[in-house]
């Protein structure tokens, strides 16, 4: 599956909503208001009476997943908090998807690189699940905070975690998260998920 409709997060959470498909399909897959605690970016920009000028390459990004999934219909929205800090782009379409996985987010993996625990993992709550890699793993072996043999350290006592994207799957619909920013957490990816799933695909 071609991936060229992924563009970076934070450049493309500063616009409204849009989708691509019938009217039909355009309200099916019409964005709540609200997720995870965080409103449309439009709705935050005009708090701060600025413009948003990136319309067009969500537009685009739209139409490039619409193809990946053989002209299924598709939409985006972006979200953000009060202080524009926390910025995220969703998106759906009408299609299924495969569960993420990763090929070091098994104990495999970990066995092979020595780690206590895989580099990455899989974190899941209900049909939301995300990626998540480990910023500064630990050897087997060696206590956080310790140095190694080659004199570096091993890092803090809880190494930090960075979620690489999430995705959920219900009913034919996936709402997929393909690039998060830093300061988006996993709890917060995880409830966008769901609460975009549960808009879309009511329990």
């Amino acid at each position: 599956m071609k991936k060229s409709w992924l563009v970076p997060p934070v450049a493309i959470a500063a616009v409204v909503g849009c989708s691509s498909g019938s009217a039909n399909a355009q309200q099916a897959l019409e964005f709540p208001d609200s997720v995870a605690g965080l409103r449309t970016m439009q709705q935050q920009m005009e708090r701060f009476e600025r413009d948003d000028d990136s319309g067009p390459q969500r537009e685009d990004a739209v139409a490039g997943l619409s193809a990946a999934y053989d002209g299924a219909d598709a939409a985006a929205q972006g979200y953000a908090d009060e202080s524009l800090r926390v910025l995220v782009t969703v998106y759906a379409v009408e299609a299924p998807s495969p569960r993420l996985w990763s090929t070091r987010a098994g104990d495999a993996s970990a066995e092979r690189l020595r780690l206590p625990s895989p580099p990455e993992r899989i974190e899941t709550s209900g049909d939301a699940e995300c990626l998540v890699t480990v910023n500064s793993p630990v050897p087997a072996g060696v206590e956080p905070g310790e140095s190694t043999e080659s004199g570096r350290s091993t890092g803090p006592t809880r190494p930090d975690s960075t979620v690489l994207r999430c995705q959920g799957v219900r009913d034919g619909v996936t709402v997929l998260i393909p690039e998060l920013a830093p300061s988006v957490d996993t709890d917060t990816a995880l409830s966008i998920v769901s609460d975009s799933l549960d808009h879309f695909r009511p329990r």
